[in-house]
């Protein structure tokens, strides 16, 4: 399968959109839910706290236009969107 950098074809009905990210973000809120996927419906696997710094491999906006960051075991293809996902509002 071939690596595209932007995702735009993936789940195309559902208009999610991907691209690599590479940088540091800190968390804004006391206790911020961290997802399994790109949906606030999605399984929460841990929380990430107030002032702690977070790597954003994957930034990805969601067919609802919200805007998520993989921060950790990142899973994009055009197939499946997986990994320590955080709501991008969430942080600074």
């Amino acid at each position: 399968m071939k690596r595209a950098s932007t995702f735009s074809s993936l789940l195309a009905a559902a208009a999610t959109m991907c691209a690599p990210a590479g940088h540091d973000r800190t968390v804004a809120e006391e206790k911020v839910p961290v997802h399994s996927s790109i949906s606030a419906n999605e399984a929460v696997i841990d929380y990430v706290y107030k002032n702690n710094s977070v790597h954003a491999y994957w930034a990805c906006t969601n067919s609802s236009g919200n805007p998520w960051v993989c921060i950790g075991s990142c899973k994009v293809t055009e197939d499946a969107i997986s990994g320590r996902w955080v709501y991008r509002n969430y942080l600074r």
